[in-house]
């Protein structure tokens, strides 16, 4: 019962950060915001600060104060 239920788990989070992924390339900034917030913290898939400071980068572009704070904070990690 415990392995099916981590595989099904695991599963889920991959379908999860599929749909994020795929909207947020179509545009949508709270998708954006969602996808960098996940790379960031590496929920549902492995931590990537890089990837995640583009995308608060691309919602913050959107009006995302959220994401607009985070990137201005962090931003000097791209230089």
């Amino acid at each position: 019962f415990g392995i099916m239920c981590l595989l099904h788990f695991h599963l889920e989070a991959d379908i999860a950060f599929s749909w994020i992924s795929k909207a947020a390339e179509l545009g949508s900034g709270e998708a954006q915001l969602k996808l960098a917030e996940m790379l960031d913290l590496g929920r549902r898939c492995k931590k990537d600060s890089e990837s995640a400071l583009i995308w608060f980068k691309k919602a913050a572009n959107q009006g995302f104060e959220e994401a607009k704070d985070f990137f201005e904070q962090n931003n000097n990690q791209l230089k």
